[in-house]
């Protein structure tokens, strides 16, 4: 009884490149549909490293006065906090003025991360925002943890948080917003009111 030496050589030069094009062919399908799949799996990452930087810095912000003007001994007048900007004249038994609101929002002159003593200096990061790792820097985290995003501050008045919409010195809006690795901006944001 012969064998047919065909089937004992194995595969031929055609089948063998054949083979590997189907193979190819199935690699670029299954690639193609799971890459997509891959890249949404790390956005929830992205999300929460983005939200513990936003939280950091209103935490950050709202710690800080109210205003430049605002009185930061910590006295109270009648069970109130002294506070800047005008008084309501059915008001002045019970609450008390340091003066008028300033009328620019940004850091003063000289004045850094580390020595801002009013909600509004934080504006200083709203032209020009600050590296995901340089605030991590100074919160003392892991600054590999949140490279390549960055993070925005802007503060604005906002007197129709309490309805008065003519009083620049009831409110002030802080809009945090983080730009993640992925390019995606998530804007938080928080009020900081007059007291």
């Amino acid at each position: 009884m012969r064998v047919n030496a065909r089937r004992v050589c194995g595969f031929t030069l055609l089948e063998l490149v054949a083979g590997i094009a189907l193979f190819a062919v199935v690699m670029l399908l299954i690639t193609g549909a799971f890459l997509p799949m891959m890249n949404k799996q790390t956005q929830p990452i992205y999300q929460i490293r983005a939200a513990e930087l936003a939280q950091s810095m209103l935490q950050e912000a709202l710690a800080r006065s109210y205003d430049e003007n605002s009185d930061r001994s910590g006295q109270t007048v009648a069970g109130k906090y002294q506070y800047c900007g005008s008084i309501d004249a059915a008001n002045i038994t019970t609450e008390s003025s340091s003066g008028n609101c300033s009328t620019t929002l940004g850091a003063e002159s000289g004045e850094t991360y580390t020595t801002f003593d009013d909600v509004d200096d934080f504006n200083l990061y709203c032209h020009s925002p600050i590296t995901g790792s340089a605030f991590a820097q100074l919160q003392g985290l892991d600054t590999s943890l949140y490279e390549n995003y960055g993070v925005k501050v802007c503060v604005e008045n906002s007197p129709e948080l309490l309805g008065l919409a003519t009083r620049n010195d009831v409110a002030k809006k802080i809009t945090v917003t983080v730009t993640t690795p992925a390019g995606e901006a998530i804007a938080f944001t928080s009020y900081r009111s007059n007291y």
